[in-house]
Parts: C-alpha cells; sequence; structure tokens
C-alpha cells in the first residue's frame, strides 16, 4: 500500500501567480502588525480604531487576492458575490472556493482557508506577544 504524502496546497502554490502569493504573504504581515500595533497602542480595548483600518486593509487583500484568483481560473464572477466577499468574506470566500471548483476541490480549497485563517489568528496573536514583550515590558 502506497501513501500519497504530497499536500495539495503545495500543488496550488506553484499555480499561483506572484501577484496572489504577495497578497497572501501581506495578509500575513498584516495579522502580525494588527496584533503588535493593538497591543501597543490599544491594549485591552475590543473594537480599537487600529482594529477598524486593519480589518479595511485585510478585507482589500481579500478581495484582491479573490479577484485574481477567480480570473486566473476563469470564473465568472457576479455583482452579489463581489459584495458578499467585502462584507462577509469569512462566508463568501467558502462557498466561491465550493462553486468555482466543484464540491471535492473546492472542499480542498476550504481546508486550506481555514488553515489560513488559523495562521493568521496565530500571526495576531504572535505581533501582540512581540510588542508586549519587546517594547512594553
Amino acid at each position: 500500500m502506497k501513501l500519497n504524502m504530497s499536500l495539495y496546497s503545495c500543488e496550488y502554490a506553484s499555480t499561483m501567480n506572484n501577484n496572489e502569493k504577495l497578497l497572501l504573504a501581506a495578509l500575513g504581515l498584516l495579522g502580525f502588525f494588527n496584533g503588535a500595533f493593538d497591543q501597543y497602542w490599544n491594549s485591552g480595548v475590543v473594537l480599537s480604531p487600529v482594529d477598524m483600518v486593519f480589518t479595511v486593509a485585510t478585507t482589500i487583500v481579500l478581495f484582491s487576492w479573490y479577484y485574481l484568483d477567480a480570473r486566473r481560473i476563469g470564473y465568472r464572477r457576479g455583482v452579489p458575490l463581489d459584495i458578499a466577499v467585502i462584507a462577509v468574506g469569512l462566508i463568501a470566500l467558502p462557498y466561491y472556493f465550493l462553486r468555482s471548483r466543484g464540491i471535492r476541490k473546492g472542499a480542498l480549497y476550504v481546508g486550506g482557508f481555514v488553515l489560513i485563517v488559523i495562521a493568521w489568528l496565530l500571526l495576531e496573536k504572535t505581533g501582540a506577544y512581540a510588542a508586549y514583550y519587546g517594547l512594553q515590558r
């Protein structure tokens, strides 16, 4: 019995163009600096102006990635989905993956998206810890 140990995300990463890879890297940086700036300037505040700025920036990056991905695979975007990606990206992007790639392949992309969201949250916490232990102690 032979096990296939290749990750689907590695195959996808090789098909992404440089702009899409750059946007994913920018998303990671936004997560890190969101945590760091929020910890430094607004520690303990539930919803701060820093959060609002980073929410807008993250939304722009996610929509830009969605736009480039749809163009690359030839998926015809609609205005309602565009609005949904801007307004509720955590729901709309998994829907887009399932709709544009089918159930089986789309489910893999949804799983990758969940991992990216978890990585973003971890980077946000890492940024907060870096600001606290590096600058505030």
